[in-house]
């Protein structure tokens, strides 16, 4: 749960390397406005479907959501 106001053209990155969790916004560290009751260590894309929901505290209608995947290797 990040706690912060959105505007329209603004990017969020959650970085979910066991190593080196990162928040992002508009490539700014914003891991300080995450809620207490935030845990990161169950977000991972699995084989096959992965189901992923978003919301908001208000203004949903208007909230434009896209995914990207970045699959990454720690080793062959």
């Amino acid at each position: 749960r990040l706690i912060d106001t959105l505007h329209k053209g603004d990017t969020v990155l959650i970085s979910t390397s066991p190593r080196a969790i990162r928040i992002t916004k508009n490539g700014e560290n914003v891991l300080n406005k995450v809620d207490r009751a935030s845990n990161f260590t169950g977000m991972q894309m699995q084989p096959g479907t992965n189901t992923v929901s978003y919301e908001a505290d208000y203004g949903d209608n208007s909230l434009h959501v896209v995914l990207r995947y970045n699959k990454q290797y720690l080793g062959v």
